[in-house]
C-alpha cells in the first residue's frame, strides 16, 4: 500500500492514480472502486431527480406568476424616451464597465 513512504510521496501517487481514474480496489469486495461507483450512479441520479421534482414543478408556476406581476409594474408603463425606464440595466452595464476597467489596470 505504500504506507512506509513519506506523506507527500503517497499524495503524489494518489493524484497520479486519480488523474487516470484509478481509484483502487474496494476493501469489502475486492472489485475496482470505479465499477462500484458506476453501478450505483444511476440510482443516485434517480434519487436526486425524484427529490427535486416536487419542489421544481410548483416553483415553475410561481416563476410564471411572478413574471406576470413584473410585466405589470409601473416601470414597464413608462414612455420609451423616459430616462428612468432603463435605470437598472444602465447600472448593471456601468458596473460591468467599471470591473473591466479595474481588471485592465
Amino acid at each position: 500500500m505504500g504506507l512506509a513512504q513519506p506523506l507527500y510521496s503517497q499524495y503524489l501517487i494518489y493524484l497520479g492514480q486519480l488523474a487516470q481514474f484509478d481509484l483502487g480496489k474496494s476493501v469489502i469486495n475486492n472489485r475496482p472502486v470505479i465499477e462500484e461507483l458506476g453501478r450505483r450512479f444511476p440510482a443516485t441520479i434517480e434519487l436526486a431527480v425524484t427529490a427535486m421534482l416536487p419542489f421544481l414543478i410548483p416553483l415553475i408556476g410561481i416563476g410564471v406568476a411572478a413574471l406576470g406581476t413584473l410585466t405589470s409594474l409601473p416601470i414597464n408603463r413608462l414612455p420609451p424616451g423616459d430616462p428612468t425606464r432603463h435605470f437598472p440595466w444602465d447600472a448593471v452595464q456601468q458596473t460591468w464597465r467599471d470591473l473591466k476597467l479595474l481588471a485592465s489596470n
